[in-house]
């Protein structure tokens, strides 16, 4: 199984795989649904110029909370929005590693069901907010689990988020049959139901996949404002 497993990624990191892929037609389709749709929301780049910093809607008006889960020591971020908004900002990660951090830090990872291994977007939001009705903004980097977290949290929580920023990873892999239907393109669909993308910028450092004609990046930034 080692061989077997070692073989296989040298063939993929080759541009080979032995997977069944997407049907070229079938990917441009999905791939349509992070393409930005809204072009006329003003937007304004917030935190530090390199990585850590987002572009979002000028207008945060009525945005009462912000949930940003795996602060990983960067929070330029969020520390903007608190300087210039009288918002709650809301951090999860290992808090031992960051004493100096600003903000309170949950000491948990986001996970897709509340547990052992993690809490829940849904049950996170709901110890910080409650059922209140002003607006939230989640900034979301955490380095994959964003495909099973945002599918496991139910659409009225996810819905109170005016703004939603994710960091998408592993996404040159959508290719891969099994892949795009079982992650990519439900979290993608589930996402574009409830959202308009008004931007998407590549991760400078993240390659590129283009072997089914379609240049596909690793890593992608997409910020989302909630439908009208």
């Amino acid at each position: 199984m080692y061989w077997r497993g070692l073989i296989l990624k040298v063939l993929y990191n080759g541009g080979i795989t032995l997977d069944k892929s997407v049907d070229p037609k079938e990917l441009a389709q999905t791939l349509q649904m992070i393409k930005p749709n809204l072009f006329d929301i003003p937007l304004a780049r917030v935190g530090p110029e390199g990585d850590g910093g987002y572009w979002i809607p000028q207008d945060l008006s009525g945005i009462e909370h912000v949930f940003s889960p795996g602060c990983g020591g960067e929070w330029g971020f969020e520390l903007a929005l608190a300087e210039n908004n009288s918002m709650q900002i809301h951090l999860c990660d290992e808090a031992k590693l960051w004493p100096e951090c600003p903000f309170s830090i949950d000491d948990f990872w986001l996970s897709a069901h509340t547990g052992s291994d993690g809490v829940s977007l849904h049950d996170w939001v709901t110890q910080h907010a409650g059922d209140k009705s002003g607006d939230l903004l989640l900034q979301m980097d955490i380095e994959g689990a964003e495909y099973r977290v945002l599918l496991a949290c139910p659409t009225e929580t996810l819905q109170r988020f005016r703004v939603v920023v994710v960091e998408f990873h592993f996404m040159d892999r959508i290719h891969n049959r099994l892949a795009h239907d079982s992650i990519f393109r439900p979290v993608l669909a589930y996402m574009d139901s409830m959202f308009d993308i008004i931007h998407l910028n590549v991760n400078p450092v993240s390659s590129a996949d283009s072997r089914s004609g379609e240049s596909v990046f690793q890593t992608i930034e997409v910020t989302y404002l909630r439908k009208m």
